[in-house]
């Protein structure tokens, strides 16, 4: 396995923002990315209530699939 580089002599465009980024493609490869300024994430999941009578008893947190 390759070791990533960051910060290589010539490819920092950015002097703030998030540090050590890694872009993973569909094909399986990892290149680190710089300039990266913010990462939006997202869990998807879903919040079920249950109700007895008219009075919520319990919430049930159901995790979704994690997105970035």
């Amino acid at each position: 396995m390759t070791a990533l580089e960051w910060d290589k002599t010539g490819e920092r465009f950015f002097e703030t923002g998030i540090d050590r980024g890694v872009l993973f493609t569909l094909a399986g490869d990892a290149f680190s990315w710089n300039g990266l300024t913010n990462v939006s994430e997202e869990t998807g999941r879903e919040v079920k209530a249950y109700w007895m009578d008219g009075v919520k008893y319990l919430e049930h947190h159901v995790p979704g699939a994690y997105s970035a």
